[in-house]
């Protein structure tokens, strides 16, 4: 079966909220701190406004969720000509079956929509399988992108002994 990814509507947020924290669960014994950090920052599209939620379903249940931005609003060194998307999740239960690829797929789909030059993502330096996943969609580590994300840690989990956490930036170009 193949997932169909659609725009979340309000009554999926329940769903989202339950899907990040089963999704994130696998880093609380890799890093607490960080684990709660991001597990803070990806509830809710607060950290997000005026980016779009999408989600994939199959058999009608949300199996994961990404939010998309047309525009890059949220980090000062990247260009206003890129799109981003983040807090992509998959439901574990649900990894595998080309989830995460149908939310990548549509990101790509919306920011050409969109006009952007490309699409810019970041990634935590605990998602060691970032390298693997993004790759093949023809994503590139962007070391001019990283930005320190310590501030946003301390703040999150509402400690100044934050350990020091330099955010990893990905970047795809368009034609």
């Amino acid at each position: 079966m193949t997932p169909s990814v659609r725009r979340a509507i309000q009554a999926d947020e329940p769903a989202i909220d339950e899907l990040i924290q089963r999704a994130l669960a696998q880093y609380r014994d890799v890093d607490e701190l960080m684990h709660l950090g991001y597990l803070r920052y990806s509830l809710g599209a607060r950290h997000a406004p005026g980016a779009e939620q999408l989600v994939a379903e199959m058999n009608r249940k949300v199996a994961g969720s990404v939010l998309f931005d047309r525009r890059v609003r949220h980090h000062s060194n990247w260009p206003r000509t890129l799109a981003s998307f983040g807090t992509l999740m998959v439901d574990p239960s649900q990894r595998r079956r080309g989830i995460g690829a149908a939310l990548v797929s549509a990101c790509i789909d919306r920011a050409r929509e969109e006009g952007a030059t490309g699409l810019a993502i970041d990634t935590m330096p605990f998602m060691t399988a970032a390298l693997e996943f993004y790759g093949p969609f023809g994503f590139e580590r962007w070391p001019a992108g990283d930005w320190d994300g310590t501030p946003l840690l301390q703040e999150l989990i509402g400690r100044l002994d934050a350990p020091r956490t330099i955010v990893s930036a990905w970047r795809i170009e368009f034609d």
